[in-house]
Formats: structure tokens, C-alpha cells, sequence
């Protein structure tokens, strides 16, 4: 057996900073799958067509948090 300077414990699995990483980065996931729903339907209900077609074709396109803060900062609803 050669030794590399690598644990064998640690390349069988995944270290418990790593597994929480990905826990983390479940739960932000889902809530922001969550919120974007949300604001889709909102945007429905409020017949802004314009303002739902940016947001959803930008999430599509992986740019969907400049859609939702360009919708936060314009804030349709005041006019």
C-alpha cells in the first residue's frame, strides 16, 4: 500500500461540513422554488403578463434573481 497523503476515511465519504453544505443549499432551494411559485401566481392574479413573462422566461434561463429584484425594485403595484 503506497501512502498519497490522503485519509482513506475521508475519500469514502462525505465529511459532515459537506453533508450540512448540501443540507443548506437543499432547504434555500426549496424556498426559493417556493417564493418564485408565489410570485407567479401573485403576478397572475394581478393580470401583470408582462412582468410574469419576465420573471418566469428569466428563472428558465437561470437568471431569475434579476427578474424577481427588477420586479421588487420597479414595484408595480404603487402605480
Amino acid at each position: 500500500m503506497y501512502l498519497t497523503g490522503h485519509s482513506a476515511t475521508a475519500s469514502a465519504g462525505v465529511s459532515p461540513l459537506t453533508a450540512i453544505a448540501w443540507g443548506v443549499a437543499l432547504i434555500a432551494g426549496l424556498v426559493m422554488l417556493v417564493a418564485w411559485i408565489g410570485a407567479l401566481i401573485r403576478l397572475g392574479q394581478l393580470h401583470s403578463w408582462v412582468w410574469f413573462a419576465v420573471v418566469l422566461l428569466l428563472q428558465l434561463i437561470g437568471l431569475g434573481i434579476i427578474g424577481m429584484v427588477a420586479y421588487a425594485l420597479a414595484d408595480p403595484k404603487k402605480r
